[in-house]
């Protein structure tokens, strides 16, 4: 077997650019066919086998067009345009068409009349944008969605589709210009019940809202002001006073000698999100400012002081916090968990 497949691999070796080839998809749209049937007669002309995780021409495939296209990323399986006027595909084709269409269909639910102001599926691919825009779902869960289907994967820097994905209706399309290969999807997918299912909410894995994540900074800051106010400072929400303008100083505790500026950060401690230099210094700068532009708090010890729920900090903004402590500037990081039963 591992013979005849290096033999395989020696034969396929004639390569072409795209602008001369036809993908499955330009196959399946001079058929007006699904690109699952192009591959179901591909499979059963012999003219392509599975190999591992890679689809493979076999020498028949070769002698009846079959070439392999190389792109900066990778190599796969193309087609000389002579194979639409091949008769061996038409009628192929054409018998697993009628054999479809012959099929009695299994009863459908009936579509929901389409959205006002919304895409409709009247249009052989969509995009994701468009897929969400229909679904009512961001488009960032909807790729989740894909990925743990095992619908998609990544290659590179590129999200391609697995042949999973592509038998669900997956379609990779190059773009010559960015040299990039993206996925549309047919408009069937919006009727696959599989794919209904993954998107149903899931209460673990729900993005919060923006006012849920705004409410759960909030709840941090009350929290940390009493921190503040129990280790004896005075405490001014600048959070709350300033809104939007506070310049990231959510709190200014001040005592007899010193004053301190708190940004407080609620992450997810094992989230994607961290602290960096450049956080500590656009801090330190709004807080500088803030201090000079104050005459009231001259006569105190000026700090600036990040307060975090846990431990997301980048080990670059902990130098840059070190470098600027050398320098004789106070500014510091402080790790303060919620205590429920406080």
């Amino acid at each position: 077997m591992i013979g005849f497949i290096k033999k395989i691999f020696n034969e396929t070796e004639k390569t072409q650019t795209e602008d001369s080839t036809l993908d499955i998809y330009d196959i399946a749209k001079h058929f007006q066919a699904d690109n699952r049937i192009i591959y179901q007669a591909l499979y059963e002309l012999d003219w392509i086998l599975k190999h591992k995780d890679s689809i493979i021409a076999t020498p028949s495939g070769t002698d009846n067009g079959a070439v392999v296209v190389k792109t900066d990323e990778e190599r796969y399986i193309a087609w000389e345009k002579s194979v639409l006027t091949n008769s061996a595909l038409i009628n192929k084709v054409r018998k697993i068409k009628n054999e479809e269409t012959t099929t009695p269909p299994t009863p459908q639910p009936a579509k929901p009349a389409p959205v006002a102001n919304v895409p409709t599926a009247d249009k052989k691919t969509l995009t994701l944008k468009e897929i969400a825009t229909i679904k009512k779902i961001d488009t960032n869960l909807l790729t989740n969605a894909l990925f743990q289907l095992g619908w998609v994967e990544k290659h590179n820097t590129w999200t391609v589709a697995t042949e999973e994905g592509k038998a669900n209706g997956a379609i990779e399309r190059y773009n010559p210009q960015t040299k990039t290969k993206f996925v549309v999807w047919e408009a069937s997918l919006l009727e696959n019940q599989k794919f209904s299912n993954a998107l149903k909410p899931n209460k673990e894995t729900a993005k919060p809202t923006l006012q849920a994540l705004k409410q759960k900074g909030q709840d941090y800051e009350d929290y940390i002001a009493k921190v503040f106010q129990e280790r004896g400072y005075k405490v001014i929400e600048n959070g709350k006073i300033s809104g939007k303008k506070d310049g990231g100083i959510d709190l200014i505790v001040k005592n007899e000698r010193e004053i301190i500026f708190i940004q407080c950060k609620n992450w997810n401690e094992n989230g994607k999100y961290k602290i960096t230099h450049t956080h500590i210094k656009e801090f330190r700068t709004n807080a500088t400012d803030y201090y000079e532009k104050t005459p009231l708090f001259r006569s105190y010890d000026m700090k600036a002081l990040f307060v975090l729920s846990g431990n997301f900090i980048d080990i670059s903004a902990i130098k840059h916090i070190e470098e600027i402590q050398n320098k004789g500037k106070k500014i510091d990081y402080e790790i303060i968990k919620i205590d429920r039963t406080r």
